[in-house]
């Protein structure tokens, strides 16, 4: 089908006809290209309209709705009653729900059957929008899930929440997925092996720091890598004899190159920071009044850069901040204060 025709068919599709009926009624059928266009529509507004949760609420029982409607009459174009489609897509919806921030690895039966949902899903959906409309169809064909739309979508919808509160009350491990523990691991790993690698790299013989982050966050610290090395001998056929083997593994943590990138943004916004400090301590004036030109680029080096941040170790660790995944995954409330407030500041 030629590019115009193609724009012309979906501008007849939603604007011959009333928009509302497209989404809303279960009555009548659909073909593909109405149904695809529809579709996307309500995964753009999926996208878009969900600020908060009284909006998550609102705009799931409207795509629900709407989207069990499409399914319908696109099934009934094909003269199929539409059961094994919604049922096959909102299956898939629960499977999702169940699978969000879980640890998979403490569950590996549930992977077989996620790639089997999810397979039958993508069967199920390629035939709705590859399967031809045929020219007669029975107006009356309905699934006995869409006697009663709105109840199906109140029910469908509360589906959702329950499926939450199954896997809250019986799979515990969901309390602390993979995901939380991986960013908690990457902060003890930053923190302690590549603030000083990257200082070493400047010239800089980073000591203090990462002792003093170790002493401070011992406990919060212990939690996590314990914890780490129990998922590691459950996920990973490699013999982790330490903490310390899995922070140096380089298939983890990738080449030097890479590992230094994420200290350098740190310590190069320290850099331009104490720049500007520097400046204003000399002009006397304000900080806000500070115009950093490239002849003063050279003022702080990231060299001094890190001897700053280790030799005033104790006040850098002071600030929950850098420290916030350590302590939220120990379960502990971290009130994120400003960043630089060095005490050049006060």
């Amino acid at each position: 089908m030629p590019l115009k025709q193609f724009f012309i068919k979906i501008n007849q599709t939603l604007f011959s006809e009333s928009i509302l009926k497209l989404f809303f009624s279960y009555k009548g059928s659909i073909a593909r290209i109405p149904y695809i266009t529809a579709i996307l529509l309500l995964w753009a507004i999926e996208k878009l309209c969900i600020i908060n949760f009284l909006t998550f609420i609102f705009v799931y029982l409207f795509l629900i709705y709407c989207w069990a409607a499409l399914i319908q009459k696109r099934s009934r174009s094909f003269n199929s009653t539409g059961t094994w489609y919604i049922f096959t897509n909102f299956l898939f919806i629960y499977t999702l729900c169940l699978i969000y921030g879980l640890d998979m690895s403490f569950f590996p039966a549930i992977k077989g059957f996620v790639y089997l949902i999810g397979s039958i899903t993508v069967i199920a959906n390629l035939i709705l929008v590859m399967r031809p409309a045929q020219k007669e169809v029975d107006k009356q064909k309905r699934s006995f899930l869409t006697h009663f739309p709105v109840v199906f979508t109140i029910l469908a919808f509360a589906g959702i929440f329950l499926v939450f509160e199954l896997k809250d009350r019986y799979m515990p491990d969901t309390n602390r997925p993979a995901f939380h523990l991986g960013l908690s691991i990457g902060e003890i790993y930053r923190h302690t092996y590549g603030y000083p690698e990257f200082c070493k790299a400047q010239g800089y013989e980073m000591v203090n720091y990462p002792l003093k982050v170790r002493e401070k966050f011992k406990k919060e610290i212990e939690i996590a890598e314990n914890d780490q090395m129990a998922l590691l001998a459950k996920a990973t056929t490699k013999n982790y004899k330490s903490i310390q083997d899995f922070y140096t593994d380089e298939d983890v943590w990738g080449n030097r190159k890479k590992r230094l990138e994420v200290p350098a943004d740190f310590f190069e916004a320290l850099r331009q920071r104490l720049i500007l400090l520097e400046i204003a301590e000399e002009r006397q004036i304000d900080k806000e009044q500070v115009k950093v030109t490239k002849e003063d680029e050279g003022r702080v080096s990231l060299k001094d850069a890190c001897k700053f941040v280790d030799e005033d170790a104790e006040y850098f660790v002071s600030s929950d901040c850098p420290f916030s995944y350590i302590l939220n995954y120990a379960g502990k409330y971290s009130d994120c204060g400003t960043y630089f407030n060095t005490k050049r500041q006060e």
